[in-house]
């Protein structure tokens, strides 16, 4: 059973190889340890799937197939209900964060505008 992380980044994906690559390696830039990535590969038929698997190397990243495009809502949903952080982060597959970019809420402002519901 995997601890429980501080952050979960919920990155839904559709057909996004051009753009996947990048959001993921901006997961691996962060300063912070407790993060756990969930990708949900909505139904992809390019090469989306096999570009996040790459990054299942990392012991913090999670990949889900979905079978069919389940559109956005629902693919989000799906990685709430696998996230185990305390606080949710959502990243669209063709965005990135900052190298430390969590580490900045983090230390000036905390994160409780984060947390969970």
């Amino acid at each position: 059973m995997m601890n429980k992380a501080t952050f979960s980044i919920i990155i839904p994906a559709f057909n996004d190889e051009k753009f996947i690559e990048e959001c993921l390696e901006s997961v691996t830039t962060q300063g912070i340890n407790d993060i756990e990535a969930i990708v949900i590969n909505d139904g992809s038929t390019d090469g989306t799937e096999a570009i996040a698997r790459k990054f299942l190397k990392y012991p913090n990243f999670k990949l889900i197939n979905n079978e069919k495009n389940m559109k956005l809502s629902t693919t989000r949903n799906r990685g709430l209900d696998a996230a185990r952080g305390e606080y949710i982060v959502c990243l669209d597959s063709d965005d990135y964060l900052e190298p430390n970019g969590l580490e900045i809420p983090v230390k000036h402002v905390g994160v409780s505008f984060w947390s969970r519901l």
